[in-house]
């Protein structure tokens, strides 16, 4: 991942955690990161982790930070749910027909770099794009 040298003042969001509030998230991860050959890319991973926060982690307020850097952007999702760290869960495999499995699976494929750490009573996840990445 780059250094942090960003090209812009980074752009945040603070919401209540709710599901009627998915689309405004999707919207404005979108939106940040309109140099990236597909920005839904994030918007589909940022919202995922909201919809994980909101349904298995109890999360009352989301936060995402978006910050354009030299080459990429880095957004930084946070949470105020249970503690949960998605780079430490087994994958399931790809392809198979099931309900559900597949939300970490394009989070983690589709960033070049995830790191989680617990700060304070929040979980924060940083995802990395890189402006040349495709799938």
């Amino acid at each position: 991942m780059p250094s942090q040298l960003f090209q812009n003042p980074p752009e945040r969001l603070e919401l209540n955690a709710d599901t009627s509030q998915l689309a405004v998230l999707g919207t404005f991860v979108k939106d940040a990161c309109q140099r990236l050959p597909r920005p839904g890319l994030p918007e589909v991973a940022v919202t995922e982790l909201a919809a994980n926060a909101i349904r298995h982690g109890g999360a009352a307020h989301l936060s995402i930070q978006v910050a354009e850097q030299e080459g990429g952007y880095l957004l930084t999702f946070e949470d105020d749910g249970a503690p949960f760290d998605p780079t430490l869960v087994s994958l399931l495999p790809a392809g198979e027909l099931r309900e559900g499995g597949y939300g970490l699976l394009i989070v983690r494929r589709s960033t070049g770099h995830l790191q989680y750490r617990r700060r304070d009573h929040w979980n924060s996840l940083d995802l990395y794009y890189a402006i040349g990445d495709s799938l």
